[in-house]
């Protein structure tokens, strides 16, 4: 293979520059759809958000309850955001989506097996229902 030239290192590096602009383009045309997107399946899943107005338009919190004790953490996406952070984001909504579909399911079956007992069986069930955890 032959050595690129000085020319012909220039102009790859401004043909690679240029379609990499491109791409940002096309991805930054994406971003206010997708912030909505985001923020309607947080409302779905119980994440708490925010919308506030910063110099290059609107920024979206979204407040993570990580565990009982309270802690909590935020993360911020504006029309700057890198594409790793929205698609953490929406990673992160979307595993919390499935994770309170499959507990939606859980809750039917114990429903239904529940149902199906009798009244001595259920009574005893609650009776002693904190020995079962």
């Amino acid at each position: 293979m032959a050595r690129e030239t000085k020319e012909e290192k220039e102009l790859r590096r401004a043909a690679e520059e240029h379609s990499a602009l491109i791409a940002k383009q096309e991805y930054l045309k994406t971003i206010p759809k997708r912030m909505m997107e985001a923020q309607a399946l947080a409302g779905e899943v119980g994440v708490e958000t925010y919308v506030t107005l910063i110099v290059s338009g609107p920024a979206v919190s979204f407040m993570w309850s990580e565990d009982n004790n309270g802690y909590r953490h935020e993360d911020t996406i504006t029309y700057e955001s890198e594409e790793w952070e929205l698609e953490h984001v929406e990673s992160k909504l979307r595993d919390l989506k499935t994770a309170k579909i499959a507990g939606e399911l859980r809750l039917q079956v114990a429903k239904d097996i529940y149902a199906k007992l009798s009244e001595t069986e259920k009574a005893c069930l609650k009776e002693f229902i904190h020995y079962l955890r």
